[in-house]
């Protein structure tokens, strides 16, 4: 969304929201919902919950992303309004639009501009763009937001961090093993103003892109994985005993969810240590000339039509029928290949889709402005 931003681009970004945007098809099109089928504690299960865990960090990510890019600077307010919001504006508008009209050409709404408005500044025309409110809402903020972390210290940020690991880590997890449902902290006893989804993000990716070193990085990395691990482990036994207690009704209702800011953290922090090195270790050898320019540019041009992939993938999921075929020509091959890895290829073929209207559309003026 940032195009600014993008004249001097950070590879581990795009990365992060080709994998952020993945996850968003993933989600719509229903695929972690495949958990319900697997036997509670098996293999396939456990691969299940895994990949489950992900698709719950795409927007988180896509916000942490936005905060590293935005946070650093320093603009008019009346810019904030011409160049971002307004931009976003404009492409909420026209894709709501779209789906209004495809809507009444399929006879399940009536033609009405007061209907149409009601609902756009409402619930929305799609259930997806629930994020571009939300993002919205965090752009007419920015400035206080920036005034904030910009003022901040290290060891301000590092006392932030072990707020968020006590308040959503550590205490849900004691409150689950030792306390009901009718006990625990008091509810007033929190930090949630801080955790909200366009506040916390947005601050996580400023710190990590701007303040932690690469050496801090890779001594916490290998602890912060172990944490990780041993969370989902006690994750899943909490989610047993609930599914025994009958207090679940499926397993895609699992308890792995409800720690999602340390898979996030986690994650985000690794793909830029990754990305960083592979970069540098290319950069000091001899395929520098022909294998990175090239990896650049086909991540970039992924990562960059990644806004356009998510406004498009709503129709290619649920009103065009090419795309509908192909999913049941991948679902109908089950004999011989996994229901989770034909869900994952249909994405994939979703998100290709998107990829390739938006890089046209991003070649026509007037249009390229909207995705």
């Amino acid at each position: 969304m940032e195009k600014e931003e993008q004249k001097r681009q950070y590879l581990y970004m795009e990365v992060i929201r080709i994998f952020a945007c993945f996850f968003v098809i993933f989600t719509h099109t229903k695929g972690h919902e495949l958990l319900q089928q697997c036997s509670l504690g098996s293999v396939r299960y456990w691969v299940y919950l895994i990949i489950s865990i992900f698709y719950k960090m795409e927007i988180p990510l896509f916000f942490a992303v936005s905060g590293a890019l935005l946070l650093s600077k320093n603009e008019e307010i009346g810019r904030i309004w011409k160049h971002r919001i307004l931009r976003i504006v404009l492409s909420l508008f026209a894709f709501s639009l779209f789906y209004y009209l495809c809507a009444v050409k399929a006879g399940t709404e009536v033609l009405s501009f007061g209907t149409f408005f009601s609902r756009f500044i409402g619930e929305g025309w799609s259930i997806p763009f629930w994020y571009l409110y939300a993002y919205i809402s965090y752009l007419i903020c920015l400035p206080f937001l920036r005034r904030m972390v910009q003022n901040l210290t290290n060891k301000e940020f590092y006392y932030l961090s072990v707020l968020i690991a006590i308040f959503l880590v550590i205490v849900p997890l004691f409150q689950d093993f030792m306390w009901s449902d009718q006990s625990g902290l008091n509810s007033y006893l929190n930090i949630r103003w801080i955790t909200e989804l366009a506040v916390l993000y947005p601050c996580m990716g400023y710190f990590i892109h701007h303040r932690m070193e690469r050496n801090t990085t890779r001594k916490v990395l290998f602890p912060l994985w172990i944490v990780c691990l041993a969370v989902m482990v006690l994750s899943f036994f909490l989610t047993r005993r609930e599914a025994d207690l009958g207090t679940i009704v499926s397993l895609d209702q699992n308890k792995c969810s409800e720690y999602i800011v340390l898979y996030c953290f986690t994650f985000y922090l690794t793909v830029k240590y990754l990305i960083e090195g592979i970069q540098c270790r290319l950069s000091q050898s001899g395929h520098k000339k022909k294998v990175l320019p090239y990896l650049k540019r086909m991540i970039t041009s992924l990562g960059g039509c990644t806004f356009g992939i998510y406004l498009w993938h709503i129709f290619f999921i649920d009103k065009f029928s090419l795309m509908k075929r192909i999913r049941d020509l991948f679902y109908a091959r089950t004999e011989w290949m996994d229901e989770m890895v034909s869900a994952l290829v249909w994405c994939a073929c979703i998100m290709l889709a998107g990829y390739l209207v938006t890089w046209v559309m991003k070649k026509i003026p007037g249009l390229k402005k909207l995705v």
